[in-house]
């Protein structure tokens, strides 16, 4: 079989929701629980202003960090490391394997 490789700015949604598809398809056929769960740890100061947050997911037996912003005014006082440190404990001993950072 013959084909072609070549790189693209924009995927199409058909495109990516075919390979959805086929990850689902092939998931189902071997006992796999893909387990996909978007959420966020957020800072808030004392008076209830927004300070921080981290967004993830998780995937497999996995986390995955796709961001993390602090507030300027909160900047160098480990507001981020706290962060962090709340998602390690909020999945500690739940069969997680590791966090990966998408920075």
């Amino acid at each position: 079989m013959e084909y072609n490789i070549s790189y693209i700015e924009h995927i199409a949604e058909e495109i990516t929701d075919k390979v959805n598809v086929g990850h689902f398809e092939d998931e189902d056929r071997n006992g796999i629980i893909c387990n996909y769960k978007n959420f966020g740890i957020i800072a808030k100061s004392q008076n209830g202003d927004f300070v921080g947050l981290l967004m993830a997911y998780t995937a497999y037996a996995e986390i995955y960090v796709d961001d993390i912003w602090v507030n300027p005014t909160y900047r160098r006082l480990g507001v981020g490391k706290t962060l962090l440190e709340k998602l390690e404990n909020q999945f500690n001993n739940k069969g997680y394997n590791n966090v990966n950072f998408r920075l």
